[in-house]
């Protein structure tokens, strides 16, 4: 038996601002998956072994359920769950850790769809109530993950769709997403072959945070322009382009920290050409990097790159 593929997710826009209130949006990465399986007949040794430890962890994450049974009892079916991961259910995954790409809010998404007590279907309900309920759900399980968890990676992979965060950290679906891209240009994600710790990451904004200076450029600046990127995408504003420009410039100012060393000289080097510009896509440090160019043909040449694909909507 094979479950319903739920995806991982893209933050376009809102790493770090997102806690000082600014918008956010994401997307799902539909070339990446995961999937609950029970164990196949006639496997070889290999995905015996690779079955068996994702159980393990999934009786790990049961554990924290179940210690909390008053309160996850009311939305999930636990009996069930534990059944089906004593007959061995295990998560086949190709979502890489430590990219930003919501791995774990993939795994939450499959677990809930299979033994989620509400009775909400994720392609028509979409209310704010709904989506609050869901929230609130999703933050607390992913919280075994990361500690404190928003939900919004459980919650875009569970629901397949573009989310808009709005000030406030209230998730909305959106179809609105007008790319005003012409045959050449668009948006493209760079594979750094990075993988990081988000913790660390973190903990450098939060000291830079206790910069009066920084936090002020943050809110009078940085965040009125990650907003107007949102809008403007969002509205198929030809304003996009010069936005994503200043975004990253501004990243490249406040946020060097968080580049990968490696990737600096290829970030100056667009803003110098015009050609390309480049800002996070998360938390960084690694993952991948959000980029846009006027022509898209022979980015990975211009660049000098080959990990390079374009962002489909």
């Amino acid at each position: 038996m094979s479950g319903v593929a739920h995806y991982g997710k893209i933050l376009l826009f809102g790493e770090y601002s997102l806690l000082y209130g600014s918008d956010a949006l994401t997307i799902p990465y539909r070339k990446k998956k995961v999937m609950l399986h029970f164990p196949y007949k006639n496997t070889s040794e290999e995905l015996n072994q690779i079955a068996g430890h994702s159980n393990k962890q999934l009786q790990l994450f049961f554990k924290y359920l179940n210690s909390h049974k008053k309160d996850t009892a009311t939305y999930l079916d636990l009996a069930a769950m534990q059944q089906d991961l004593n007959e061995g259910l295990f998560l086949k995954s190709d979502i890489p850790s430590g990219y930003g790409l919501g791995s774990s809010g993939a795994l939450i998404a499959a677990l809930f769809n299979r033994f989620g007590k509400q009775p909400y279907n994720r392609t028509d309900d979409h209310s704010a109530k709904a989506l609050m309920r869901l929230q609130e759900i999703f933050s607390f399980m992913e919280g075994f993950f990361h500690g404190k968890s928003s939900g919004i990676d459980p919650l875009s992979s569970f629901l397949n769709h573009a989310l808009l965060i709005k000030s406030g950290n209230k998730p909305e679906t959106t179809d609105q997403i007008m790319p005003i891209f012409g045959d050449k240009s668009g948006l493209f994600l760079i594979d750094t072959k990075l993988s990081r710790k988000t913790a660390p990451l973190v903990q450098i904004f939060k000291e830079k945070s206790s910069d009066k200076k920084f936090v002020e450029t943050l809110q009078q600046k940085y965040i009125p322009l990650n907003n107007e990127c949102i809008d403007a995408l969002l509205n198929g504003c030809r304003t996009f382009q010069e936005k994503f420009f200043s975004l990253s410039d501004l990243q490249l100012r406040y946020f060097r920290e968080m580049i990968p060393e490696h990737f600096l000289q290829i970030w100056t080097q667009g803003l110098s050409s015009g050609l390309f510009s480049l800002k996070l896509c998360g938390a960084g440090g690694g993952g991948y990097l959000l980029g846009y160019a006027n022509d898209l043909s022979g980015i990975d040449k211009k660049l000098q790159y080959k990990h390079i694909e374009e962002v489909l909507f």
